[in-house]
Parts: C-alpha cells; sequence; structure tokens
C-alpha cells in the first residue's frame, strides 16, 4: 500500500505531504481494529487474561496503553490486576518478585509484566516493579546478559 501513495508527494506549507495524512488515517485505522480484535478475544477469559498467560496479557495490555488508554479503561484494569495476581511475594522464596504462572516461562512472563506496570505510569506499583527488576537481574545465568529459563533447573545450567 505504501508505494501506491507515492503519486501524492506534494507538500503543503507546513511540510506535510497528503502521504502522512492518508498514511496516518491507514495506520490509526489498522491500530484501532488490532484493539477491537483483542477487546473481543479478552472477553473469553473471565480471570481477566488474554489466553490464561501473564506474558501474553502484559503484550495486549501494553498495546492498549501504548495506544493511549489508561487503567480507566475496563479490559486494562482486568488485565493489570490479572498480572498483580501472578506477583511471587514470599521473600523467603526463590521466586520472590518474580511475576509468571507458567514456571517454564518465568523470564519471559515476568518481563512482559513489568512493561505493561511501567507503562501504567502509576507509582502504586513501583514496589512490584522494583522487586521483579532485581529477580530478572539476579536471576541472570552470566554477565553476558543470558538468562536461565527457570531459577534452579540444572537442566540448563549449572551455577558455581
Amino acid at each position: 500500500y505504501w508505494n501506491d501513495l507515492d503519486f501524492y508527494a506534494d507538500t503543503f506549507e507546513d511540510g506535510s505531504s497528503i502521504n502522512d495524512n492518508i498514511s496516518s488515517i491507514y495506520v490509526e485505522t489498522h491500530i484501532e481494529k488490532g484493539l477491537a480484535y483483542l477487546r473481543n478475544a479478552h472477553a473469553n477469559y473471565a480471570n481477566g487474561s488474554w489466553s490464561n498467560n501473564v506474558g501474553i496479557t502484559g503484550l495486549a495490555t501494553l498495546a492498549f496503553l501504548n495506544y493511549g488508554y489508561d487503567e480507566t479503561d475496563p479490559d486494562v484494569q482486568r488485565a493489570i490486576q490479572y498480572i498483580l495476581t501472578a506477583v511471587k511475594s514470599n521473600p523467603a522464596s526463590l521466586d520472590y518478585g518474580s511475576i509468571y504462572f507458567d514456571y517454564y516461562r518465568q523470564t519471559y512472563e515476568t518481563s512482559m509484566a513489568v512493561l505493561a506496570l511501567k507503562a501504567t505510569q502509576n507509582q502504586d506499583y513501583a514496589d512490584e516493579i522494583a522487586r521483579a527488576r532485581d529477580w530478572l537481574v539476579n536471576s541472570q545465568w552470566d554477565n553476558q546478559c543470558l538468562w536461565k529459563f527457570c531459577r534452579g533447573c540444572p537442566k540448563y545450567h549449572k551455577r558455581e
């Protein structure tokens, strides 16, 4: 589609072109269609998740937040609450601070949850974000920024 718009190369006084306006409308329309799809899919999960997965829920929530929605939106609200139910809050546990339900995807799920929580710009989540950050740093396999798949899985690494 983008190449088909090249014949609208005339620019206006402000430096914009009709290409910019058509491209913007095209992009906005498709983003809104994507968000409508996500809303429809979200209705299938009473627990507030997308696909019963913290990582996917974090990414879908991020799409809404990056488009300008906030926690007053019911889908965003439900998703954030689902993410918060996955926070591991027992300080005696090895997974303290992580945010996951799927043990074998805890690094991915924690990372996506942090992105969504941070994007809310809600200071109420500062402690959860900080603990998840610390967990991610401490769960690194080595100083080359490689992560093990799960804490305590000898199949993937042996920590010295």
